[in-house]
């Protein structure tokens, strides 16, 4: 057998056996595309419109070009070499959908590009209208430019084949080379930036993080859905760039070579060459982008399997399907308008990205032990009489970590701030100023380069959209802009509702883009007028109920008041607080109470041991050894140990022994020099008082002696009673009215 013989035997396997098995397996993956990326989740998404376009031109591909190639390889009958009009609008329709499915690659490439861009008006072709748009342009533009091929492709008679002849042969080389090529070179070019984009600004984001806990897998990243296409884009673009680039090639050789006589075998070589790159390369590249994508990316390969669930979940009655609808129905016309603007996106596509894996594994207090010094140099404040100190609860049925502290936002330490902006995005006073001023004219351009929703509105109210932080990268990673409401009393539950809304939004962004910490001020409490209660229980109530994945929220406020409002709602709410500077001593589970209960008793236990002086006025301490005794035995025991006075001791004799029993107390407990001069102080007055009713004292000390002997029972010798100078002077006046009274 010949070489041609042999090429062209090898063609026809080619044809009738690997294209057949390609092209129902190309079939098969390009309807799993569509239904992946038809998917609630992806279908909002720019890139995702990008590949829904080039799944379906490739289909079509499949359709027109593979099949009819099936049918002339088993009857070996090409009907294009017979019919002109089938002749020209098979090579028409096979350009024109090749053409467009390279170009929603191309724009693909394009759309992840602009997604890492740093300019904010190159991440505006980011957005779903636009993707939408350039798809339209893109079908346009080349339904209209190939329509040469409808004019000059025809039957050409020496040879019978269907092409072109002549001049119009080098220049359609030329076009194809062209039109070929554009596109390879977009796709190269956009996904090296792109590579480059993303690098760049980890590096410029996270400049030295490390990190140390175990349990979570969490690389503070752009959202897992922007890196899963990005992944699948840049393996399309190299399977495209190796099944495409000899067609090219072979048509500049074809060109130059066109005016060489040429071998019988050199003939039977260029045609199996031109089949190769002009038919089964192309028809193999059509059929292998879903197991390109399958092999690329492990997250599209959960997705099919969770599509396949969802196809069998779905309702098979229209009583299913009516209920369901149902459930699904807005309530009221507010939800309607909420879903209008799409506020709930953020939030329902964030639960959906949650890796439940890991937050089933997550243990809060490993992350306490192993992160401990580093929320301590970060949320502490030290001993700073100007501000308060930082409080910590658990909080997310203890998955969370709530922080408040009072301080300046922009810098306290935290992968990404909650700035309260205004409708605008153009920064105001308060909060908003001071966080545009310290991230710089960056962050005011990236604001200004979002599409106004209405007039003057970038950002409705109660909605969350997240920005670099640029000049504040060496303290947050992102900033979070949410437009808080302006109270107004005669609409409190819509206010309420916006509040709600901007703390759910900005916790569902946080989810969706895996960060660890977020750092918030208190929305709409400081010039919008929110009352510092209400604010607190709206804010407490909802991170308590979304804080989702995120380990530590920080609530980093201002002013004295909002601070003690915000720890007094923690307080309500029984929030289990902690001190972490313990937290490696004790369980900080413990409630609050059993820990204020332990303090209490380290701390009586401490004064329990301290000793007494008798100038320090002390209550006396119970003698636990005669709690078996009788009350009389007790007071009699009490009496034995104070000391005696005698009856017959002069008022002057008292003071000195007083002045005695001082110094030596002073000398066993030394106290200040002041309490002891006005101790001595009083003395001297209470001697100056005492002498001049010294008859007086004598009958006073005779009745008071009888009376103490009758209550306790004991010794008649008044020399055993106690007496001090203070207690002579009150009992000398009771008697002394008693004797008033009998005269």
């Amino acid at each position: 057998m010949t070489l041609t013989g042999d090429l062209d035997l090898t063609q026809a396997i080619l044809t009738r056996y690997i294209l057949a098995i390609c092209m129902v397996l190309g079939i098969i993956g390009s309807l799993f595309d569509l239904i992946v990326f038809c998917q609630k989740k992806f279908r909002s998404n720019s890139c995702s419109v990008y590949f829904i376009a080039t799944s379906i031109f490739n289909l079509l591909v499949i359709l027109c070009g593979i099949i009819p190639a099936l049918l002339v390889s088993y009857q070996n009958y090409d009907i294009a070499l017979y019919s002109s009009t089938f002749c020209k609008a098979r090579a028409y329709i096979i350009h024109v959908l090749l053409m467009m499915s390279r170009s929603s690659v191309a724009l693909a490439c394009i759309d992840r590009f602009a997604l890492c861009s740093r300019n904010a008006h190159i991440r505006r072709l980011n957005q779903y209208n636009i993707a939408i748009l350039l798809v339209i342009i893109v079908c346009i533009l080349w339904l209209t430019l190939p329509i040469h091929v409808l004019i000059y492709v025809d039957i050409q008679v020496p040879g019978r084949r269907c092409g072109g002849s002549g001049t119009y042969l080098i220049v359609y080389s030329i076009y194809a080379a062209i039109v070929t090529s554009i596109p390879l070179f977009i796709m190269i070019i956009c996904s090296f930036l792109a590579i480059q984009n993303l690098r760049l600004s980890y590096i410029r984001v996270h400049p030295n993080i490390v990190y140390t806990n175990e349990n979570i897998n969490r690389p503070i990243r752009m959202q897992k859905r922007d890196i899963q296409l990005m992944t699948i884009v840049i393996s399309e673009v190299v399977i495209y760039f190796i099944s495409t680039v000899w067609f090219p090639i072979y048509t500049i050789y074809l060109t130059i070579t066109s005016n060489i006589s040429k071998t019988t075998n050199r003939l039977a070589i260029e045609g199996f060459i031109r089949y190769l790159a002009l038919q089964f390369l192309i028809f193999i590249n059509s059929c292998s982008i879903f197991y390109i994508h399958l092999l690329a990316s492990k997250p599209f390969r959960q997705e099919c399997v969770n599509s396949k669930y969802d196809i069998y979940k779905k309702p098979k009655t229209l009583s299913e399907m009516s209920s369901r609808e149902k459930q699904n129905k807005p309530s009221d016309s507010s939800q309607q308008q909420d879903n209008r603007f799409n506020r709930q996106d953020s939030q329902k596509s964030a639960i959906s990205q949650q890796d439940r894996s890991s937050e089933e594994n997550f243990d809060i207090i490993k992350y306490l032990h192993n992160n401990r010094d580093e929320l301590m140099e970060r949320y502490s404040y030290g001993k700073s009489s100007k501000r308060r100190c930082p409080r910590y609860y658990f909080i997310n049925k203890k998955k969370s970590i709530l922080i408040i502290l009072q301080g300046d936002i922009t810098r306290t330490k935290v992968d990404a701030i909650v700035n309260a902006a205004n409708e605008h995005m153009t920064g105001g006073g308060g909060v908003d100023g001071i966080i545009h001023r310290a991230a710089g004219p960056e962050l005011y351009t990236a604001c200004v380069a979002h599409k106004k929703i209405t007039q003057g509105v970038r950002l409705p109210t109660g909605h969350s959209r997240i920005l670099l932080s640029y000049n504040m990268s060496s303290t947050t990673h992102y900033i979070i802009n949410t437009a808080g409401p302006v109270y107004d009393r005669y609409r409190k539950e819509e206010c309420a509702k916006e509040l709600l809304s901007c703390y759910q939004t900005s916790l569902a962004l946080a989810n969706l883009y895996d960060l660890e910490s977020i750092g918030f001020t208190a929305i709409s409490c400081g010039i919008f007028g929110y009352p510092a209660n209400q604010g607190a229980d709206a804010a407490l109530r909802t991170v308590d109920q979304e804080a989702g994945i995120v380990p530590v929220v920080v609530f980093v406020l201002w002013d004295d008041d909002i601070y003690d409002a915000w720890v007094r709602k923690a307080e309500e709410l029984e929030f289990t607080s902690f001190d972490i500077e313990n937290i490696k001593t004790k369980n900080p589970l413990t409630s609050s109470n059993d820990n204020d209960q332990i303090e209490t008793k380290k701390n009586q236990s401490k004064n329990d041991d301290q000793p007494r002086s008798p100038t320090t006025f002390n209550p006396p301490v119970r003698d636990f050894s005669t709690h078996d005794k009788t009350p009389e035995d007790n007071t009699k025991s009490l009496l034995d140990r104070l000391p005696s006075v005698p009856s017959d001791t002069s008022d002057t004799q008292k003071t000195a022994d007083m002045e005695e029993d001082d110094n030596s107390s002073n000398e066993k407990h030394p106290l200040h020099n002041q309490q002891t001069q006005d101790m001595t102080s009083v003395t001297q007055e209470e001697e100056k008082s005492t002498t001049k009713d010294h008859s007086e004292q004598k009958s006073v000390e005779e009745t008071i002696d009888q009376h103490h002997n009758k209550q306790i029972k004991t010794n008649d010798d008044p020399s055993q009673l106690p007496v001090s100078k203070k207690t002579n002077n009150s009992h000398a006046e009771v008697a002394k009215n008693e004797t008033a009274k009998d005269n």
